[in-house]
């Protein structure tokens, strides 16, 4: 069996594709779980009108006030599959993701951990660009960039037995180093998922003080697996720590210099 997790908070708007996506799967043996942390806009009662139509692969989760690493965890905790993925609300898997997936880890029975590619799709679902996975390298994740599709990466259960939950922050980028750390990790080069991009979405949504609290996270990851100050990761807090201290004082002249006299 395969369990997909999907933290849910007012997704209303595209929680259906996602939905949609994994019972449309060519392989059926699927489970997946929405945690929702408290949705307002029909979206709890919407995921449990299909949990009654499908109630062996549709499961809800009502968690109220919970981030999405929590979610995730427990997400992961309730999850009865032998291997382990991960979806957001708005996102979607190609048909054919979930054979795919399988096909590897029984021609692979050693392996524990594999990602694929994902597309790239605006709130419309049109694909912008499409994206093979690039072979893992650990140094390159570690200090340079995230080369891991989280929805395009599937993993056996014994990767969370062996390694731990996920960050409370919902901070994959630490999870997968430390499976790193301890499993081979595998890519292959198909498409599995589709990331949507639109101004809703809890990336290009976050405030300025939250996205500086993700890049200081991310610095603070990178620096206690023993990664470079001046990894890419550290250089991005760096450089955006400058630009919010100084867009008030930015601001404030700008306004100050420019009024009509």
């Amino acid at each position: 069996m395969i369990s997909i997790i999907t933290p849910t908070k007012n997704c209303r708007k595209y929680i259906e594709e996602c939905i949609k996506s994994s019972l449309n799967q060519s392989y059926f043996d699927v489970e997946h779980l929405f945690i929702d942390g408290g949705s307002s806009d029909g979206t709890r009662e919407f995921i449990r009108e299909y949990e009654s139509k499908y109630p062996a692969k549709i499961k809800f989760i009502a968690q109220t006030g919970v981030g999405i690493g929590e979610a995730w965890n427990q997400g992961l905790a309730a999850a009865k599959g032998e291997i382990l993925g991960w979806i957001g609300a708005d996102d979607s898997f190609v048909p054919d993701a979930f054979s795919i997936v399988v096909e590897f880890f029984n021609k692979n029975p050693d392996a524990f951990f594999v990602y694929g590619g994902q597309n790239f799709i605006d709130k419309h679902g049109n694909i912008i660009i499409s994206c093979l996975p690039e072979p893992f390298n650990y140094e390159t994740l570690l200090n340079k960039k995230q080369m891991i599709c989280t929805t395009s990466a599937f993993y056996r259960k014994q990767v969370i037995d062996t390694v731990g939950l996920i960050d409370p922050m919902g901070n994959d980028f630490d999870f997968y180093l430390r499976v790193a750390q301890k499993f081979r990790i595998y890519s292959i080069n198909f498409i599995l998922s589709n990331f949507r991009i639109h101004e809703e979405s809890q990336t290009n949504g976050a405030s300025i003080q939250r996205r500086k609290k993700w890049l200081k996270a991310w610095c603070q990851t990178c620096r206690s697996h023993h990664g470079s100050r001046f990894s890419t990761y550290c250089l991005k807090y760096y450089t955006f720590y400058v630009f919010a201290w100084a867009l008030p004082i930015w601001n404030f002249i700008y306004f100050h210099t420019n009024q009509p006299t």
